[in-house]
């Protein structure tokens, strides 16, 4: 559920109803924006605890006692009545001039849009991909001819696409990288082998 608090245009996040089978699995690296704290926590049928502990007992690495002080502090901060109360809202909605401008750059390719999250999921237009040309290839002229990262559909199970996030561009940057990741797009159309 890393996710469940960007949602877009009047979106609802649906959590699966409480089961002795459903393991809720939550991150404040996306939610809170706290990537790099490495912290989240679980929610699990207490039928489950004994199985959890030996799971937790084998990770070598844990999130550090000050991660998971700043991940709770973050909770109560953000949870009703607490200081800030609806920041995560405001920075969802502080999101959408950028996030308009990505869509209108890449909507054509066929892209897939998601109610949630901050990134779209862009396929490579169909004259690359005929012409057995490679995401690798693809990734490497949109960063170095067009000045535009993005990540290779295939480390998400979508290969002949790539990942192209918006959630931490300044809108004072967004809408020339749109602009340049539609001129890349528009290049790997016309592409010949």
């Amino acid at each position: 559920e890393a996710y469940e608090k960007i949602v877009h245009d009047g979106a609802t996040h649906i959590a699966p109803p409480a089961a002795p089978h459903i393991i809720r699995i939550f991150t404040l690296s996306k939610s809170l924006g706290m990537a790099g704290w490495r912290v989240g926590y679980m929610l699990f049928p207490s039928s489950l605890s004994v199985g959890m502990e030996k799971i937790q007992d084998a990770i070598p690495s844990h999130a550090t006692v000050a991660s998971q002080e700043l991940g709770l502090a973050a909770l109560k901060l953000v949870a009703p009545g607490g200081t800030f109360c609806g920041w995560v809202e405001e920075q969802v909605e502080a999101l959408r001039p950028c996030r308009s401008a990505m869509w209108n750059a890449v909507q054509s390719s066929g892209a897939i849009r998601a109610d949630g999250a901050f990134y779209f999921l862009v396929p490579l237009p169909e004259a690359w991909r005929v012409n057995l040309k490679t995401e690798a290839e693809a990734l490497r002229i949109l960063a170095e001819d067009y000045r535009v990262l993005v990540l290779p559909g295939s480390a998400f199970g979508a290969s002949g696409h790539f990942r192209m996030s918006y959630g931490s561009l300044p809108n004072e940057l967004c809408f020339s990288a749109a602009e340049r990741i539609k001129n890349g797009l528009e290049f790997l159309s016309f592409c010949q082998p």
